[in-house]
């Protein structure tokens, strides 16, 4: 985390804010920062971003362009400068998407714990503690609900700017990553103003958490289901189908169109095609599993 912390302020200061100055629409970097928990100022952000593209291009094309001369390849710098674009806008890409990487696997795992999240606060509101209470309990035990950062938030704000505790919910609310967990925060607001039975209306929370839990894990169910038929297709069926049928075709001479031979298009088939599909899979497997 230090070295991240150096990387952005190398950034910020060979450029300073100009990138934000000139592109005003980097500005709206901030709230996708906080949401994604990134403790980083969004001017400092936006400057190491545009840097590290910069020097990523800058260095990528002067390498490129020298392999292709010693090549002796025609355009070489043309293709050269190329490679450093294309360098350059994958690191630019990279700190575009980030952020929203980050969000999407936080509100992840927090959506995935607030079932056991309203169960917990409900526990400690049964035994008379208070919303300060909680939070500071959530801030204090290990991260079993996705919340501590979010909680130390609370904390921080309450003990060292001095917002009183609904105050603190309030901002941290604005800051969540998580539709279902603002909402669960607004409530508890709500709750604490009018005097209502936060036990109650934690229970009841949790019980349309659960429901919502248990929606999901259909779904989850059902994709799974799907990601087996596919892994039957594609990595069992597909393979047997296409190589007997190349080597059916192998018996009578015949050739396929672009010069390739049958046994090039087994070999192809065998060792490129089907592994990608593979990966593939396992790529959807995985996005439907980090789910859970």
């Amino acid at each position: 985390m230090k070295l991240f912390s150096k990387l952005h302020l190398v950034g910020y200061r060979v450029l300073k804010d100009k990138p934000v100055r000139l592109f005003p629409v980097f500005g709206r970097f901030r709230t996708k920062l906080l949401r994604a928990g990134i403790r980083v100022s969004c001017v400092v952000y936006v400057s190491a971003m545009f840097f590290w593209s910069l020097i990523t291009a800058s260095i990528i094309s002067v390498l490129a362009v020298g392999i292709l001369y010693i090549s002796n390849r025609n355009l070489y710098i043309l293709y050269g400068a190329l490679t450093g674009l294309i360098c350059g806008g994958s690191i630019f890409a990279l700190f575009l998407l980030y952020p929203a990487y980050r969000e999407v696997s936080w509100r992840t795992r927090i959506d995935r714990n607030l079932v056991y999240l309203t169960n917990y606060l409900a526990m400690l509101s049964s035994a008379g503690a208070t919303i300060g209470d909680m939070f500071l309990s959530l801030a204090k035990i290990d991260d079993f609900y996705g919340v501590r950062r979010s909680a130390r938030s609370v904390i921080r704000d309450v003990e060292l700017l001095g917002h009183d505790i609904i105050t603190a919910l309030n901002e941290e609310s604005k800051r969540s990553p998580s539709g279902k967990y603002t909402t669960l925060l607004q409530g508890l607001i709500a709750t604490v103003r009018v005097g209502g039975d936060l036990k109650a209306y934690l229970s009841t929370m949790s019980r349309e958490f659960m429901g919502y839990r248990r929606r999901r894990l259909e779904k989850i169910v059902g994709n799974l289901d799907l990601a087996g038929e596919l892994f039957v297709t594609a990595l069992i069926a597909f393979p047997v189908i296409i190589v007997t049928m190349l080597a059916v075709m192998s018996l009578f001479g015949s050739q396929l169109g672009g010069g390739f031979s049958t046994i090039e298009a087994m070999f192809i088939t065998v060792y490129l095609i089907v592994p990608l599909m593979g990966i593939g899979i396992l790529a959807f497997i995985n996005a439907i599993m980090s789910g859970w």
